[in-house]
């Protein structure tokens, strides 16, 4: 252990800048290799953590055309009675969202806003339900309802809350009461998990029971240990009466794993599921992989450079009896032990992280440490004392060419991430930047309450008061916030007609500075028509051939005209391609719960914002407003690419810095090596800028041969990055240049600033060292 030390410490000595180098390297590649692998396990884990998660299966339906998960509750009664083998099973509402609550706390009103997911009194026995206070059971009661525990601290602080009264300003969908009383406090879930940290409370037993054709819920089934699932399947389809259900004559059920749903293709009706794609984690993790390979090769780079000056001391220990086998080892345990050091800030940077995870990080820096030593301490004591005692091993082809070969991999790995990150930068801007036929600047987005809606003209006269703001509007929904918005239908000329579509006020295509390419823009007078007026986008009309006059019966059986066609018009994600879109004006009862503010060009936005929200505070003291704006919005719905492309940029940055501290490490002992040689061709008439050409051009020479080598692979790895986007950014070929002149400006000036002072020395200095 000694030797080993005075090793390592001789060697820190010989070059300090290069082995301090080298350790940061790797110290940067544990630290991205960590982050990204615990994104990757985040996803992997998904509700693995309730005990029963592999006999709990979500209740499924396909056809050879789609798949979807929401069902009636005459469906799931009937599946859940066919099959003695399902011990406990529950159905969900995911569709209700946010409910704006009421309460009492310490004789002050206080509102808040929450997410509500009605369900069966059995959830609590089929999931991980971890009770801080009340009882499992309690749902069994109507009026009560399980809380986070978030949200108890969040609104009553340290106190009990069991019991406390949540009154509900509007009603609860599938719910036939307001008023709700706290029966249990659970710990919050994971972010890792399909449950949402909700408001729970039992469905009312009456809802929706007179219809198969009400997709309203999510079922999951608790079945005993050791039951095949495909059996269960096949008891329901021999007990169904497709009679009663027309709907599911070519559908067949199929059950689903909790801990596999996150990975399971999601159409775009199911986007209340969490979801990801299995390819996206493996790459985000060869990413990983390559970052520490990076840095693997450099530390090898670097012990291969430490060979020539090593092979003295280990002839020496040769002769004084020392074996092969040990001093190989010896090597081993140092290189082994360095990786090691290497790994520590990335573990203390991540000691949050589940054991397994921290488990895996060390194995990696015990297997890049074993692998990068292998080589340097076969080679090293292999070497012939004739070589040792010239001292001609660190200067010789084999040793020039390994290295050579190493920084070659070093730049093709860090070209093709630099520009995945530049494509990626581009796609993530380009999304952001893109506007499909709607206005995004300076409006504000805000979800009112039921007493503001009841009180509509009230508020909108409040705003105008201010000069900034231009107009108000009023939609059903946020445009470009969702994936997918409420589905319709409707016949024009006995041929049936499936779209989109959001309740808006006559004013909303203004508002938002949608034109009307044909036909006319709504107006006020519009919304006392008996029929439903409908401005369809340009891509309902090249699907279904409407035109501005036709008549339709929607699906609802109301009359309604189609009065404007709007240009080309997307207001969900670039993920998905456009679909037929309808902005209905006048149809009766509509909720329409979201204000879109116009702010004046020129207005100052902070004082705009502030009387937004003293307006709110004037109608309703206790609603806990949120003003948003588009770029909030959209880079909400943008959230896990923008994840995706901090990961890569930051681990193409760690690659780009890897790759050339390992370059400068090797500039350092090369021109410790060959300082003689610089000193001789110096004497002989060479100038300055003839020894930089000739030490840059061999890095150049592998730095081009490398960029024709990552070109491909690059196209390859973007073209399966960009598949994830129905809009997407051409590959441009400034990016394939500015990626290569970037890393070769930055070679250069590495290897002239390193190699400056040796061409400077005066010849004398370096020939008069034996």
């Amino acid at each position: 252990m000694h030797a080993i030390y005075r090793n390592f410490i001789s060697a820190l000595r010989f070059n300090k800048t290069a082995a301090i180098l080298n350790i940061m390297g790797l110290a940067i590649a544990y630290i991205v290799f960590a982050t990204i692998y615990a994104q990757v396990d985040f996803a992997n884990k998904f509700d693995r953590f309730h005990p029963q998660v592999d006999h709990i299966y979500r209740v499924d339906c396909k056809t050879p055309a789609s798949v979807w998960s929401v069902h009636s509750r005459l469906l799931i009664d009937a599946f859940v009675s066919t099959s003695p083998y399902i011990q406990k099973s529950t159905l969900i509402n995911p569709f209700i969202g946010e409910c704006y609550f009421t309460t009492d706390v310490n004789g002050n009103q206080t509102g808040f806003k929450e997410t509500v997911q009605t369900c069966s009194p059995d959830i609590t026995g089929i999931f991980d339900f971890v009770f801080r206070e009340g009882t499992p059971d309690c749902l069994k009661q109507p009026e009560m309802c399980l809380i986070p525990e978030s949200l108890a601290r969040r609104i009553f602080g340290s106190i009990s809350v069991v019991g406390k009264q949540l009154t509900a300003e509007g009603n609860i969908w599938t719910k036939d009461r307001k008023s709700l009383t706290v029966g249990g406090v659970y710990k919050d879930f994971p972010e890792n998990s399909q449950l949402a940290n909700a408001v729970y409370t039992a469905v009312s037993p009456s809802y929706q029971y007179e219809s198969w054709d009400d997709y309203t819920y999510v079922c999951y089934i608790l079945v005993t240990p050791g039951a095949d699932k495909n059996e269960i399947c096949s008891a329901f389809a021999r007990c169904f009466n497709v009679e009663d259900a027309p709907d599911y004559k070519e559908a067949e059920v199929k059950l689903t794993n909790l801990a596999d749903i996150y990975y399971e293709p999601v159409t775009s009706q199911m986007k209340f599921i969490k979801s990801g794609k299995k390819e996206n984690m493996n790459r985000m993790l060869m990413v990983a992989f390559l970052v520490a390979l990076i840095a693997m090769i450099n530390y090898i780079n670097y012990s291969v450079a430490l060979i020539p000056y090593r092979i003295k001391s280990i002839n020496i220990r040769k002769i004084a009896g020392a074996s092969v086998a040990r001093l190989r080892c010896a090597q081993l345990f140092e290189s082994v032990v360095i990786s090691l050091v290497a790994c520590l800030p990335a573990v203390l940077l991540n000691l949050s992280l589940d054991i397994p995870v921290l488990l895996r990080l060390v194995s990696l820096s015990l297997a890049v440490g074993f692998i990068a030593g292998i080589y340097p301490a076969v080679s090293a004591t292999s070497i012939s004392m004739q070589m040792a005692l010239k001292g001609s091993y660190g200067l010789s082809p084999k040793g020039l060419a390994l290295r050579k070969m190493l920084i070659g991999i070093q730049y093709i790995i860090s070209f093709t991430l630099v520009i995945l990150a530049f494509v990626i930068y581009q796609q993530n801007r380009y999304m952001e930047s893109r506007s499909f036929g709607y206005g995004k600047n300076r409006i504000a987005v805000v979800v009112l309450n039921g007493k503001t809606v009841g009180k509509i003209d009230l508020f909108t006269n409040e705003l105008k008061k201010y000069s900034g703001i231009e107009d108000v509007a009023f939609s059903s929904a946020k445009v470009g916030a969702e994936e997918l918005y409420r589905g319709g239908g409707a016949e024009k000329n006995n041929e049936m007609m499936y779209f989109h579509y959001l309740n808006v006020s006559p004013n909303f295509l203004s508002v938002m500075d949608i034109p009307v390419m044909e036909g006319r823009c709504p107006r006020q007078e519009d919304r006392q028509s008996k029929d439903l007026l409908f401005v369809f986008n340009r891509k309902a009309k090249e699907e279904y051939g409407l035109e501005v006059g036709d008549r339709l019966i929607t699906y609802w059986k109301d009359k309604g005209m189609v009065i404007g066609i709007t240009d080309e018009l997307k207001i969900n994600s670039l993920r998905t391609g456009a679909y037929p879109l309808a902005f209905v004006i006048n149809e009766k009862n509509a909720g329409m719960p979201v204000a879109c503010i116009k702010i004046r060009q020129g207005a100052d936005m902070e004082k705009a914002t502030e009387h937004i929200r003293q307006t709110f505070k004037e109608i309703d003291p206790a609603y806990p407003v949120e003003i948003e704006y588009y770029e909030t919005i959209i880079r909400q719905l943008y959230r896990d690419e923008i994840r995706t492309g901090r990961i890569v940029s930051a681990s193409c940055l760690a690659s780009v810095l890897i790759s050339l501290s390992g370059i400068l490490g090797l500039v350092l002992f090369e021109t410790q090596y060959r300082r003689r040689e610089i000193a001789i061709r110096k004497v002989l008439g060479a100038t300055v800028k003839d020894v930089l050409y000739r030490f840059n051009r061999t890095y150049l020479m592998v730095l081009i041969v490398s960029f024709v080598i990552s070109v491909p692979v690059s196209i390859y790895f973007a073209g399966e990055w960009l598949k994830n986007f129905a809009y997407k950014v051409p590959l441009d070929w400034m990016v394939y240049v500015v990626s290569f002149f970037s890393i070769l400006l930055l070679t250069v000036f590495v290897v002239t600033l390193q190699t400056w002072r040796t061409a400077n020395e005066n010849p004398v200095n370096s020939l008069s060292v034996n």
